[in-house]
């Protein structure tokens, strides 16, 4: 009887926990920008630089984005693009259109096909050579 009184309660923890998360948080609790549309664009160069264009809506007129991070997972280049905290509340109310140019990272990766994933939303592009 002990046992399962304690899985109820530990269920009932586990789902406050998630209740209370915002599921639009990145690494540490930061909030992340809303992406709608990524594009990844090519600079001339040997090898050519890579940039991933993200557009999207900032909350209010208030709201800044952060230092954008990226990492590495099997094919995917994984950016967050989070937003800067306010300082005080914001009276400007009123969705606001970003674009932000992300310089991708591709030292060090083959020739082949990638992806570039930027608060969730993806584009594909391909290596015709090592970088």
């Amino acid at each position: 009887m002990k046992i399962r009184k304690r899985i109820v309660i530990f269920i009932f923890i586990v789902g406050l926990l998630l209740a209370c998360s915002d599921l639009n948080s990145g690494p540490s609790g930061t909030t992340r920008a809303k992406v709608d549309r990524v594009e990844v664009v090519s600079s001339p160069g040997n090898p050519p630089r890579l940039s991933a264009v993200a557009t999207g809506l900032l909350p209010d007129r208030c709201a800044r984005l952060g230092r954008s991070s990226q990492r590495m997972v099997s094919t995917t280049i994984r950016v967050t693009l989070p937003l800067q905290p306010a300082e005080r509340t914001c009276a400007q109310v009123g969705s606001v259109p970003f674009e932000e140019t992300i310089r991708l990272r591709t030292d060090g990766l083959s020739a082949g096909s990638y992806s570039v994933e930027v608060n969730g939303v993806s584009a594909s592009f391909f290596l015709n050579e090592d970088h």
